[in-house]
């Protein structure tokens, strides 16, 4: 739990820019986690798409930004601001089940953290 709350402050977001259509995170963490696990920016750019209505995602290490591109049809910015800091919380809380399984059976975390993702982005499917 000690462990969480440090990655909790460590992994801290803010929105940078809003335009229609687009959204830009500061992560300043970008930088260092994407350094020193190139193979976690896959992971990100597919747990930020699983939202319906975002097209793209572009991540800028050395910048510590974000740019999130979505439909103004289809997703409101509020859920996609509130949607990153869902998958925050998701990958602070399975911290446990990535250090565990994370090297010897990758396949079992992403399926599992895939499916909390998939439940969590459904509350935020516009009506």
């Amino acid at each position: 739990m000690f462990k969480s709350k440090i990655v909790n402050k460590l992994i801290n977001f803010k929105v940078y820019k809003c335009t229609p259509g687009k959204v830009i995170i500061e992560m300043k963490c970008l930088k260092i986690i994407l350094s020193k696990h190139e193979g976690y920016e896959m992971f990100l750019k597919k747990a930020v798409m699983k939202l319906n209505g975002i097209t793209k995602i572009e991540l800028d290490k050395e910048k510590g930004y974000a740019t999130i591109n979505y439909d103004e049809n289809e997703q409101k910015k509020e859920n996609i601001i509130k949607w990153i800091g869902s998958i925050k919380d998701i990958g602070i809380n399975n911290l446990d089940l990535i250090k565990l399984h994370g090297s010897g059976n990758l396949d079992y975390v992403v399926e599992i953290i895939d499916k909390k993702l998939d439940k969590e982005a459904k509350k935020y499917l516009l009506r």
